[in-house]
């Protein structure tokens, strides 16, 4: 008779249980990375936390950026819906993976679990499916990369190039070897992707320039299905899922790391869809960071970056771990840290995130990137497989309890809605997407940075296309064609068809792309260097002293800006005026020295016809520009000018000033030639040797003093250079500046007479004052305006270490009271500062009965802060307990209105060992304690006066 499932097994869940029995002598199978106890690296060794945030990371970054557009295509209410309802399914779809997990040891990605599911079959299905689907993810985020960075930049460059930076970023970040390395990179990626959303929502919030939402839409099947794709994608992390629980330190955490992540993704997604959706309705873009206005979306990416990169490097290190334990799983590599093992991690990951760049270049459509992706694998890897891998791990009893029925039914629909999901995309919307990126392929032809507006001259690509039939046609009728063509685009298309129409509608492309676009593509081809594109739109008429409307820059300008030569001269000659200013008051000379072009800036200067000391919008002038960016040879030909004032400052720095603080010292030596003035005072009261000790850029006062500037100069707005040193903790400054004879250690600041001995014991910098002290060149008790000595600050301040090395001088007066007759032990009292008060009690030099002009002495001012053991040295010092202050307070009557029983005690003790005669009638005194008895006070009035 055969013994049930469940009484072999007892142990084990009915979730976890399999049909499969083991032979008694078989050994249970693990995983890929064996035993680690003395590994030189170690994989098992991430936490639930950790592996939580890699979940967290991984999921929300391009999801969510999708959410806003899919809302948008389906309405509000069947959005929230999928949100939800999908978020939920996908939670019991993780819990499903982590079972099989447990189920099968040895399983650590989707190629493992397809092993066990069919064999060497199923391992190269599901392994080739999930590295395809991980490839195109990481393609994805570089893809987004490239758009963030465009928008950051205005598109400042070709994309090409942001896509070749965001390779070598993505591959420099995927070295590590193990997720552990990786979890604390997740903080930053979930970081600022959440950040950016919460500004990107701000900022919709306040424009609120959206349609109106609309809680139902009427839609069409390819729309509807994108957008439930890429809710889908949203949540499509499960891929993954194998590879993190096989590096937890303890896989049964895996549930809690899975609710960390289904509980902070789905909260999210519903709040940045539904609020961004609100405010922007129908014209929510894709990614959703693009729904706001052009500088909250530059703000908004540039925040995101970190999760743009971050993500996709999880991703990308993923799809490497699973190449890297095919090739090595096994071996002592896969532990190692030696050339083979680390060399071939590299490579590895150099291909996939090259693979990935190709992909990322040649689809350039970002919402049809992710249908596609989702409905090659994300529906299946989350939805239809974790139903599939349920039923495996319980085949033989999917219909033994009700509990299991329904459970079965769930895991059925699970992998109809990944069929379903699956089937349909592929068949009505992945041919559209297709299409799309077809088309999108095809809109590069269109006016952009980085591609021409009107090039078909310099197209290599027109076709020979003899037969074509409309070739046949008159030329009035092909050109009657093109000119009621209505965009650029369409015109430039009917351009390459072939060589004839390329002859014969060149001049038209010309002509109509100044009629409708004005002089773009002249500013086009002077930023790009296309000499011949620039003659041949002046041929055509194009306006030489066209503005952008964005920048204020024409075609001079960004000649000069992008250091072209030959268009400069080629401008020049066609009478362009040289001295015209864009939007931020530069010039083409500003753009130039900026740029660092030092030939475009020789032609303008001989050109003599603009004002060398002019200002932009940051009151920065040609001679600031170049200092600051330490180019020598510009500031050379600008300084031969006569009319140049060497000394023109901005932001409160003199061009001398912004050359030694960049470190450019080869400019500064030059501007010192010509005439600079080392102690020169700008208009914030400094010279260049202020701020160079405030910096505490010590080879720029090196400099400074070899040429020949004063080291004590003072100024009115911030003294002299020493104490700018000492303010700003520069401790080299301050040994530098004690060398020097000709230093004044005792100048003052000019408003509140600080020194620079009082402010570093007021701020506690005790490696200063060590200096200074031992420079013996220092007035230990020198004043301030308000007759506070250092030694009075650093008692108010409790710097125990400046009061040990005052008082080690000799020359120190521990009892100089203050403008308010308050002494540094009176301040150390008042302030509470017990550590400094100890060393008051070491010394036999302190007046104990000094008293500020308030009556207060050391004893009476203890008394009313409650500090006992004070009372007591002081009583032991031979401080007098019967002084009142300028109220007549007594130190008695002050523990009395403190209700400190323990101080009167000490008191009245010390009260009867001593014969003294109070300052007030011992009557007068004691009526004045509240709640004693006549008998009492006359009794205590006969103990005093013993």
């Amino acid at each position: 008779m055969t013994v049930p499932l469940e009484n072999q097994l007892p142990s084990m869940s009915p979730d976890q249980v399999s049909i499969e029995t083991k032979k008694p002598d078989e050994s249970p199978p693990i995983d890929a990375f064996g035993d680690e106890e003395f590994a030189e690296v170690k994989y098992k060794v991430l936490k639930w936390w950790q592996c939580g945030i890699l979940m967290v990371a991984e999921t929300i970054s391009l999801g969510v950026l999708s959410l806003p557009a899919a809302v948008a295509g389906l309405g509000l209410v069947p959005a929230l819906i999928l949100l939800i309802g999908l978020g939920i399914l996908a939670t019991y779809t993780g819990y499903v993976i982590g079972q099989f997990k447990w189920r099968f040891p040895q399983v650590c990605s989707m190629a493992d679990a397809g092993e066990v599911l069919m064999g060497r079959f199923g391992r190269e299905l599901l392994g080739m499916a999930q590295l395809l689907f991980l490839v195109f993810i990481m393609a994805s985020h570089l893809l987004t990369f490239t758009m963030a960075m465009n928008t950051i930049t205005d598109h400042g460059t070709c994309s090409i190039v942001f896509g070749i930076v965001g390779l070598v970023i993505s591959c420099a970040f995927s070295a590590g070897r193990t997720l552990d390395k990786m979890s604390w990179l997740s903080i930053a990626s979930f970081a600022s992707i959440f950040v950016a959303l919460i500004i990107t929502m701000i900022a919709v919030g306040v424009e609120n320039r959206g349609t109106p939402p609309q809680a139902f839409v009427a839609t069409n099947l390819v729309t509807g299905f994108t957008s439930a794709a890429n809710i889908v994608f949203s949540y499509a992390s499960h891929s993954t899922f194998f590879n993190m629980i096989a590096e937890l330190k303890t896989p049964r955490d895996f549930p809690k790391a899975l609710t960390v992540l289904q509980c902070i993704d789905i909260s999210l997604y519903v709040v940045a869809a539904v609020v961004i959706y609100w405010y922007t309705g129908g014209d929510a873009a894709s990614p959703a960071l693009g729904s706001a206005g052009p500088l909250v979306s530059r703000i908004a990416y540039g925040v995101a970056l970190p999760t743009i990169i971050i993500a996709g490097v999880i991703n990308g290190h993923v799809a490497s771990k699973s190449i890297y334990l095919r090739l090595f799983a096994g071996t002592d590599h896969m532990h190692k840290r030696n050339w083979i093992a680390t060399g071939s991690w590299i490579g590895i990951a150099f291909a996939l995130w090259g693979l990935a760049w190709i992909i990322s270049s040649a689809i350039p459509v970002f919402s049809d990137l992710l249908s596609l992706i989702t409905a090659l694998f994300g529906s299946w890897f989350t939805f239809g497989l974790p139903g599939i891998f349920w039923l495996y791990i319980n085949r033989g009893l999917w219909f033994s309890s009700y509990r299991k029925l329904l459970l079965t039914i769930l895991n059925i629909a699970c992998i109809c809605i990944g069929v379903i999901l699956r089937e349909s995309r592929l068949l009505s919307a992945a041919f559209f997407a297709v299409s799309l990126i077809g088309r999108g392929l095809s809109n590069q032809d269109e006016p952009s940075s980085s591609d021409d507006p009107v090039m078909a001259e310099h197209r290599k690509d027109v076709s020979i296309a003899s037969n074509f039939r409309l070739s046949s046609f008159p030329n009035e009728i092909l050109l009657a064609i093109a000119e009621h063509l209505n965009t650029d685009q369409d015109l430039n298309a009917l351009v390459r068809v072939c060589r004839q129409f390329y002859i014969l509608l060149n001049y038209n492309l010309y002509q109509n792309h100044l009629k409708r676009g004005g002089s773009q593509g002249l500013l086009w081809a002077a930023a790009h260097g296309r000499e011949r594109t620039v003659r041949l739109f002046l041929e055509h008429g194009a306006d030489l002293e066209y503005k952008s409307e964005k920048t204020g820059e024409n075609a001079f300008i960004l000649a000069a800006k992008s250091g072209h030569v030959s268009i400069l001269n080629l401008l020049i000659a066609q009478g362009v005026d040289v001295t015209v200013k864009e939007n931020g008051e530069q010039t083409a000379l500003d753009w130039a020295i900026i740029k660092g072009h030092a030939e475009v800036v020789s032609i303008i200067l001989a050109l003599n016809k603009l004002d060398i000391n002019g200002n932009n919008a940051a009151s920065e002038t040609p001679l600031q520009l170049a200092a600051d960016r330490g180019c020598k040879e510009i500031v050379e030909m600008l300084l031969e000018s006569k009319q140049i004032n060497v000394d023109q400052e901005s932001r409160n720095r003199s061009p001398l000033v912004r050359a030694g603080e960049k470190g450019h010292f080869d400019v500064v030596k030059v501007l010192v030639d010509h005439g600079s003035n080392l102690d020169y005072f700008d208009l914030s009261n400094c010279t260049a040797m202020h701020h160079a000790a405030r910096q505490g850029n010590e080879a720029f006062l090196d400099l400074l003093l070899s040429l020949g500037a004063s080291p004590d100069v003072f100024s009115g707005g911030c003294s002299t250079p020493l104490i700018c040193a000492v303010e700003g903790d520069h401790l080299g400054i301050v040994k530098k500046l004690l060398t020097r004879d000709d230093v004044d250690l005792n100048q003052k600041t000019p408003y509140y007479q600080f020194a620079s001995l009082t402010i570093a014991a007021q701020y506690g910098k005790v490696e200063i004052v060590k200096c200074l002290l031992a420079s013996g060149r220092v007035d230990v008790n020198l004043q301030t305006l308000q007759k506070q000595t250092a030694l009075w600050q650093a008692c108010r301040e409790g710097r125990t270490e400046v009061v040990k090395l005052l008082f080690a001088d000799p020359a120190i007066n521990p009892n100089i009271p203050d403008g308010a007759g308050e002494t540094p032990l009176l301040s150390a009292i008042r302030w509470k500062q017990l550590s400094v008060l100890d060393l008051f009690f070491e010394r036999d030099d302190v007046d104990w009965q000094s008293s500020n002009k308030k009556g207060e002495t050391p004893l009476l001012l203890a008394v009313s802060k409650g500090m006992n053991p004070i009372v007591e040295k002081l009583i032991a010092k031979g401080a007098r307990i019967d002084c009142p202050d300028s109220f007549g307070r007594t130190p008695l009557l002050w523990a009395k209105w403190n209700r400190d029983r323990a101080m009167e005690a000490i008191l009245l003790a010390y009260a009867k060992r001593c014969d003294y005669r109070p300052c007030m009638s011992i009557r007068e005194r004691i009526n004045m304690l509240e709640g004693l008895t006549e008998s009492s006070i006359l009794m205590k009035a006969a103990q005093v006066q013993q």
